[in-house]
């Protein structure tokens, strides 16, 4: 018994005695061509995607670097002056308590 192949999928025989491709391979190799350059453009896209993305990560890490030396000595002189106006208060604080130590000995005598 011999293996009968479907068809649609035999070559066709022209006029001229040469093979014609068959309608359905034609249109399966078609299809595919279409998603392969249908992948092509989404993979070029997300590539271009990728490499906005690097471009603008360099350009905020350059500008990252540029104004974190200036922000971090603003920031510490802004610490020295909480500091110091912190020790004056301190300070100020000390005086009143020994005023009203001072004060109640004087109400004493």
């Amino acid at each position: 018994m011999a293996s009968k192949s479907a068809p649609s999928l035999l070559p066709e025989i022209g006029l001229d005695g040469i093979a014609r491709e068959s309608p359905v391979i034609a249109y399966t190799e078609k299809v595919i061509e279409e998603e392969q350059l249908q992948l092509k453009r989404y993979i070029q896209e997300n590539y271009s995607k990728i490499r906005d993305v690097e471009r603008e990560l360099e350009n905020l890490t350059l500008e990252m670097k540029l104004t974190a030396g200036p922000k971090r000595a603003a920031l510490e002189h802004m610490r020295k002056k909480i500091e110091l106006a912190n020790e004056r208060l301190r300070v100020a604080k000390s005086k009143e308590e020994q005023a009203k130590r001072h004060g109640k000995k004087q109400l004493r005598l």
